[in-house]
Formats: structure tokens, C-alpha cells, sequence
């Protein structure tokens, strides 16, 4: 759950696509998940070795854990939820 916070406030991948590909709310699929990906956008610049998403998205650093007390202290919790996932 405070991943998903994480990310509405963080946005970076959004801003930073240069193909509009990644979406602000998610779609729902015809499977029934949701996914903030438009394939479609996504496909030709990906192929083409674009992963500007990953590589600026706080995650890629490796360091979960470091970002989740930041955030629970942020939001007031001092990292007590520790096992809100």
C-alpha cells in the first residue's frame, strides 16, 4: 500500500517518458488487471532501449527498505506500519 502512495506523489516516471506512455491512472485491462502502462506508447521507444522510467524511479537504487522508513517517518507513522506493504 505505501508503495503506491509513494508513487502518486512521485510521479517521475511520468513526467520524465518521453513517449506519454506511462499513465497518470491505471487501465483496466481486458483480463480484469490494471496496468499504468499504454503498451502501445510504450513498445517502439522500449524496443528501441529506452527505460528512462526505470532508471530514474527511486526502486531501481535497490534500496526498499531506506525508502519505506522515509516515508512512513514522512507521513507521520516514525516506521511503525513497518509491515504495510
Amino acid at each position: 500500500r505505501w508503495v503506491r502512495s509513494f508513487c502518486e506523489t512521485c510521479k517521475r516516471c511520468i513526467d520524465k517518458c518521453p513517449a506519454g506512455a506511462v499513465l497518470d491512472q491505471p487501465r483496466v485491462l481486458e483480463d480484469g488487471t490494471e496496468s499504468f502502462i499504454d503498451a502501445e506508447k510504450c513498445a517502439q521507444p522500449f524496443s528501441d532501449g529506452c527505460s528512462v522510467c526505470i532508471a530514474c524511479c527511486p526502486f531501481t537504487g535497490g534500496h526498499y527498505d531506506r525508502l519505506q522508513r522515509a516515508w512512513l517517518r514522512r507521513r507521520g507513522d516514525g516506521g511503525e506500519s513497518r509491515g504495510e506493504d
